[in-house]
């Protein structure tokens, strides 16, 4: 082998800045693929060899990169490779690489050493990087197809296995859509470019293709790719409901290759993926809905629902409790006039109730029905959504009870109407009707019994208000089978002239007693004791 050896790379400042702008030390695996494909291999093959060392805890790790591309003449090497900034992929949209500065990127680790064999038209080398990065090139009396790449570093066999995990783990992401088979170990990486979705579409012009398909994230996935080479993937919202790769000859990452540069190039794809939208993923996505509407596609047509066409709208695809399903625009309604969406798991009374006066109630399981949630939630807006049966009653009202129960309820209705009470009625039932909410409730205010009764609203500005302050509801619905309301039906005859006074007394239990409100009571009490003669 001749040699032109102690010829230096550039350092100094300004290689050290860039190869510390590789965040990831083994993210010159992604340049060195980079480079291969852009010299036109159609393989890539990436292999590792660990030779332990006996007199020491660390052995030998080699990294092999070997790639049947057209190789580098001297001039190549003198001009491109060991010069920075001097890309001869300047304007070149066949080629990935922008900056000149990909195979720097082979320091970030600190190998011990770094050979790369190449050869075009009839010439031959060796580059021998050192540790220092200085380097020798070396002429090699052999052939040598493309370019092979061995890249060394000591290590203990604990950082070899890790060396190699790591690697593994970049390679997979930043190469596995490559355009040129990549093997790791033997083993192929390469992994299908259109997105694994039975809803996926895709489009392609303008040196550019895109993959979309319909998402049901907040923060769906997308990617942008130059030669089936990852340049940025996250995920975040770029087109509600829409996830997305694109690949395109025009497209760059940023110098620290942790970004895609958002230039024309950029805003002329991005311009592709709103027509792919448009044009093709909503379409098959409402076809879908209209043929079956799983919960799935309710996620999916969650995002769209400001695109959604005339006939899906009305469509009925909304689960009830009713005997039918609702459309979207009967959805909007019911939010529009009532200001809250209802909705249960399951029927019940109250459901069967709020079903009879015209009432939507949605059947939903908040755990299980993950997408309708989603679409319920961009329906609804800001109103409420709201379990029926946590906020409506339907007790079974008692209109046979024996007289002795009746007069007592009636009197200690008077009583309380005295003591200031607004309540003019007070009617008697039961309130342990199936899945109740309220059987543990001494009453119910309303103004119409016979209804289902919504208990929710009711704000009291002070602990008594329900009882001894303002109040539109005119009725109380006394639940008799309360703990502390039934005992006061079966009181002994000497206590039964004091029972209406006690039975007041436990009504108004429910909110607190102070001293104040017992005088009201006690005071009203004697006045109807005076006047009626209990």
């Amino acid at each position: 082998m001749a040699s032109d050896p102690n010829i230096a790379i550039e350092a100094g400042d300004t290689l050290d800045n860039l190869v510390q702008q590789f965040s990831d030390q083994f993210a010159f695996l992604r340049e060195l693929v980079q480079n291969s494909i852009d010299a036109g291999s159609g393989r890539v093959d990436i292999d590792f060899e660990y030779t332990p060392n006996k007199d020491n805890d660390k052995g030998v790790f080699v990294l092999h990169i070997n790639d049947t591309g057209e190789g580098m003449t001297r001039e190549v090497i003198d001009t491109k490779l060991t010069r920075l900034f001097s890309s001869s992929k300047e304007d070149d949209f066949t080629k990935i690489g922008k900056f000149g500065i990909g195979f720097v990127s082979i320091f970030a680790a600190k190998p011990k050493a770094v050979f790369v064999d190449t050869g075009k038209d009839g010439e031959y080398w060796r580059i021998y990087f050192k540790e220092d990065r200085t380097f020798d090139r070396l002429v090699l009396p052999r052939p040598v197809e493309g370019t092979q790449i061995k890249w060394i570093k000591e290590l203990t066999p604990k950082e070899n296995e890790n060396y190699r995990e790591e690697s593994r783990k970049t390679l997979s992401k930043w190469c596995k859509h490559a355009e040129a088979e990549v093997y790791v170990d033997g083993e192929l990486i390469n992994e299908q470019f259109d997105l694994p979705h039975k809803l996926a579409v895709s489009m392609e012009g303008q040196g550019t293709y895109i993959s979309a398909a319909p998402s049901g994230e907040e923060r769906p996935f997308y990617g942008f790719y130059n030669r089936g080479l990852t340049l940025f993937e996250a995920w975040d919202t770029v087109i509600p409901g829409v996830s997305f790769k694109i690949r395109s000859r025009y497209l760059e990452h940023t110098l620290t290759r942790d970004n895609i540069i958002k230039d024309k190039n950029y805003d002329k794809a991005m311009a592709l993926l709103k027509e792919c939208v448009e044009k093709k993923l909503r379409p098959a996505l409402f076809a879908a809905a209209q043929a079956h509407t799983d919960d799935e596609t309710m996620g999916y047509l969650a995002f769209h629902v400001a695109k959604l066409p005339a006939d899906l709208e009305n469509q009925p695809i909304i689960p009830t409790l009713g005997s039918r399903k609702a459309s979207i625009r009967e959805l909007k309604q019911e939010v529009k006039r009532h200001k809250e969406l209802l909705f249960e798991e399951n029927t019940n009374a109250v459901v069967q109730r709020l079903v009879d006066d015209g009432r939507l109630v949605i059947r939903w399981n908040p755990e299980k029905d993950k997408g309708l949630g989603t679409l319920l939630d961009k329906l609804k807006g800001n109103a409420p959504m709201t379990r029926a049966n946590e906020v409506y009653a339907s007790p079974t009202l008692l209109t046979a009870l024996p007289e002795q129960q009746e007069k007592m309820i009636q009197a200690a209705m008077r009583i309380l109407h005295r003591a200031g009470s607004p309540y003019r009625k007070v009617v008697a039932g039961n309130f342990n009707y199936p899945n109740s909410t309220v059987h543990n409730r001494i009453y119910l205010a309303c103004d119409r019994p016979d209804e289902v009764i919504r208990f929710d609203k009711i704000a009291p500005k002070g602990i008594f208000e329900r009882f001894f302050g303002w109040n539109k509801n005119t009725t109380v619905i006394l639940n008799v089978a309360d703990p502390l309301i039934e005992p006061h039906f079966r009181l002994k005859p000497e206590f039964r002239k004091e029972a209406p006074y006690l039975l007041a007394s436990a009504i108004v239990s429910d909110d607190g007693i102070d001293e104040k409100t017992c005088t009201k009571l006690l005071e009203a009490y004697l006045q109807e004791e005076d006047e009626v003669g209990l």
